[in-house]
């Protein structure tokens, strides 16, 4: 349905810009990352902040545009166009809360990335409503504990519920339709005294409802999606208003790696036994004559890394194998210093 709808500037889009706003105006607090990090860490927070926070702004504008338009259909049977947006309006709502948590997740370091729990040497991202909420009460501000509220409040409603039976176009909007039958049997204590067919229904559908008319089943959509949309928007107008008193740029979490083993953790692990010492062969490249240095570090170095010596900054462009009793070869090129 892209570009079906106009733009238009409902609340959902006002809330959203105005976080955006919000997180432009962030500016880092007294806790700073490792001097490792290297200047500028807080503009790549502000620049991720954002893009979640945009794709927010895009979700409400067509949940908003969407809904307007299977709204045309109040009181009377819709045609296909207005289910279809009705769909998709509901899917908008589903997708902007998810986008949310990620954005208060983010910006309050709620621990978004997790360790995959058997596999870890991969991460992912998974924030979390618990860890979330417990960051915002840390806060402590009126604003970050309406937040907790506002979003309590969404969670209760039905177009959450509907995610996986409308948002996916299992059920249709305007019928009484099953998702499935089964053969329920009864018994006590493992003897069987009888047996039913069941027609599965998606959950809670009929609540609401009078007549399993196409009218009112659409129009109990409708205003599910009016009621979750508004909750939405109320959330993301809360999320706004921490984000200004806060107004801080938060260091981003700290995962662990272990170059040994390949593997992150969500905390520092205890060493094991003494400190490791590899030798490292730092190699000029096109240098005449060869310049090379060995230096002892604690890990392999990475591609990009910038090693000062006495005469200039070399900068890692290449890697191999260590020879001659060395762990790593590191091939360099001069980035500052003597030619």
């Amino acid at each position: 349905m892209a570009g079906r709808y106009p733009r238009r500037m409902g609340p959902g889009v006002r809330a959203a810009a105005a976080v955006r706003e919000a997180i432009a105006s962030l500016v880092p607090g007294s806790e700073t990352p490792p001097g490792d990090v290297g200047p500028g860490w807080e503009d790549l927070v502000r620049w991720t902040l954002d893009g979640w926070a945009a794709g927010i702004e895009r979700d409400l504008r067509r949940a908003e545009a969407a809904y307007a338009a299977a709204q045309a259909a109040a009181g009377q049977a819709p045609d296909d166009d207005q289910v279809a947006a009705l769909e998709e309006c509901l899917w908008r709502i589903s997708t902007g809360t998810e986008k949310v948590d990620a954005l208060i997740s983010l910006a309050f370091n709620a621990d978004p990335i997790v360790v995959v729990a058997d596999n870890p040497t991969q991460i992912t991202m998974r924030p979390s409503r618990d860890r979330n909420k417990e960051r915002l009460k840390d806060i402590g501000e009126p604003s970050a504990l309406k937040l907790i509220e506002a979003r309590a409040t969404l969670s209760g409603e039905r177009s959450r519920l509907r995610r996986h039976q409308i948002a996916h176009s299992l059920p249709a909007l305007d019928d009484l339709q099953d998702l499935a039958c089964f053969i329920r049997v009864h018994h006590r204590d493992g003897r069987v005294f009888g047996y039913e067919l069941v027609r599965w229904t998606p959950e809670r559908w009929n609540e609401g409802i009078s007549e399993l008319t196409p009218e009112a089943l659409f129009g109990q959509r409708l205003e599910e999606a009016r009621r979750g949309l508004a909750a939405l928007v109320r959330v993301v107008e809360a999320l706004a208003d921490v984000l200004v008193e806060a107004a801080t740029v938060r260091v981003p979490q700290f995962v662990y790696y272990d170059h040994d083993t390949n593997t992150y953790a969500p905390k520092p692990p205890s060493p094991t036994g003494p400190p490791k010492s590899l030798e490292i062969d730092f190699v000029l490249e096109q240098s005449d004559p060869l310049r090379t240095r060995r230096v002892s570090s604690p890990s392999l170095v990475q591609l990009g890394t910038e090693i000062p010596f006495d005469d200039g900054v070399w900068r890692v462009v290449a890697l191999d194998g260590g020879k001659e009793g060395a762990d790593q070869t590191a091939i360099c090129r001069l980035v500052g210093g003597e030619d």
